[in-house]
């Protein structure tokens, strides 16, 4: 269930994507153009992954450089800017980078709109039962999702954005004023509810977790609707250099509501699970190792010997030095990484002792050749703490001493963990305070963070103590920080 469509990913990505469009995107061909078979909507399904797997998606540039600011993750500066400004360095090559993610996205967002739309074109499509799950019918829901996917990164790093649901027609049609950003994602939620029903589980499919699937339409449903009916930063137009203010819709519990229901669906389901263990989890991710029944609801699939940062600027920090031939390397076969984004020191120190997550994530170790045959471990710089989720020396088959980027480790968008604490978070504004079935979500998440013998102190009496609402979501907004460092699901 690994790597579900490399094959065609290396064909893309060894040609241009103007040739892939050429071949397989329907708003290219001349206007009386349609599918004809499942195998060519298939072909062009696929394509649709491209702009998340490459430099400009979640195993890129995305994730290297959006979503910092927090009071977890954080990458270092060459300037003097403060704190506020320490992810977005006023460099040239930054601003470059930010743009390369916006080109990205909406490079998904025509990408599927020509397959949704030659999809509905399709006499297929005219003749299938549009009220079950089918091969059809499924291809039409991934492209549903993986375009509300994309809106929803420009929404949340952008605000209000240009929003299409059609192909672009010509050059005219491209230049169009920004959409009020709840438009967008009431647009989108609807859309998923609608295509849910008709979707394959990951478990009925050949791609698993390594592609959209029926529990992660589900989920996603849970974190748009968190986002439609959460607070977000609105612009003064009346005054652009204003700051702007922090706003509420007047129907966000509607919102909530939604998310309860459908992080609910995920869990009364029972398709996943958080059976292994938290260093599991990320040991079998280093492996490329993807099961369909456990933590894993979505990996943004990536391939080995492509553009990913994760496990190069993400992860463990392995020191490079010269070889014999003058080329960058470490001393073992598992390559070496440059450890430029990192973690909070106040963040490691919020962990409880007891905690088996604190150890995994945040890595306290670099990892050099000091004239011994095998690498070796050495304390880093006071107050500098790397992720450890995403590491090389975890690899099972190492890619050589030479190897950076491009180390094939998935982006975990969505994890069963993640759902959990979605589902508790709304239950609790929902009721105006924690139900059981909330405490029961956060328990499960804490069951694996400890082990058993601390249960009765570090899951049971923590989490029966919170009766308010103000301190349930207090204990979510920290459980969400200790489950995801470095994830960027803060």
């Amino acid at each position: 269930m690994r790597k579900f469509y490399i094959p065609v990913i290396i064909l893309m990505i060894l040609t241009s994507c103007e040739d892939y469009l050429n071949v397989n995107s329907p708003s290219t061909f001349d206007k009386d153009y349609i599918f004809t078979s499942e195998s060519e909507i298939a072909t062009a399904v696929n394509g649709m992954y491209v702009p998340m797997v490459s430099g400009k998606g979640w195993v890129g540039n995305l994730a290297q450089k959006m979503l910092f600011n927090t009071d977890v993750e954080f990458t270092t500066v060459t300037t003097s800017s403060n704190l506020k400004e320490s992810a977005f360095e006023p460099s040239a090559g930054d601003i470059s980078s930010y743009g390369s993610i916006w080109t990205g996205m909406y490079d998904g967002v025509n990408r599927t709109n020509d397959v949704i739309e030659g999809i509905e074109q399709s006499p297929l499509f005219e003749a299938a039962d549009k009220t079950k799950p089918s091969r059809l019918m499924h291809y039409y829901g991934e492209a549903k999702v993986l375009r509300a996917m994309y809106y929803l990164e420009l929404v949340r790093n952008w605000g209000d954005v240009p929003y299409r649901r059609k192909p672009a027609g010509n050059k005219d049609e491209l230049f169009i004023g920004a959409t009020d950003r709840d438009i967008i994602l009431t647009d989108m939620i609807n859309d998923l509810i609608e295509v849910e029903p008709v979707m394959w589980y990951a478990e009925e499919s050949d791609r698993g977790v390594e592609a959209a699937s029926r529990e992660f339409c589900q989920g996603l449903i849970a974190r748009m609707a968190l986002y439609r009916g959460g607070w977000t930063l609105r612009p003064d137009y009346s005054n652009p250099a204003a700051i702007g203010s922090m706003q509420r819709n007047d129907d966000w519990q509607k919102y909530y509501e939604i998310a309860e229901k459908y992080a609910g669906k995920v869990i009364n389901e029972g398709k996943h699970s958080l059976n292994r263990s938290f260093r599991q989890v990320w040991v079998d991710e280093c492996s490329w190792i993807v099961p369909v029944n456990d933590d894993n609801i979505f990996d943004v699939p990536a391939k080995v010997g492509g553009s990913g940062e994760l496990g190069y600027s993400w992860g463990t920090y392995i020191v490079s030095q010269k070889n014999s031939e003058g080329q960058n390397a470490s001393n073992a076969p598992h390559g070496y990484s440059s450890g430029g984004s990192k973690l909070a020191l106040t963040y490691m120190l919020s962990f409880d002792n007891k905690d088996l997550r604190r150890d995994l994530t945040c890595e306290m170790f670099r990892y050099e050749n000091s004239g011994m045959t095998n690498i070796v471990q050495k304390p880093i710089a006071a107050l500098t703490v790397y992720c450890g989720k995403w590491n090389r020396l975890f690899m099972a088959t190492p890619l050589g001493s030479t190897s950076n980027k491009g180390t094939g480790i998935n982006y975990t968008y969505m994890r069963y963990a993640d759902v959990l604490l979605m589902y508790a978070e709304a239950a609790n504004e929902n009721h105006n305070g924690p139900t059981p079935q909330a405490k029961e979500a956060l328990k499960k998440v804490r069951n694996r963070a400890f082990a058993a013998e601390d249960w009765p102190e570090m899951v049971d009496a923590y989490v029966d103590k919170l009766t308010s609402k103000e301190d349930f979501f207090d204990a979510i907004v920290k459980e969400r920080a200790w489950e995801f460092g470095g994830e960027k699901h803060r």
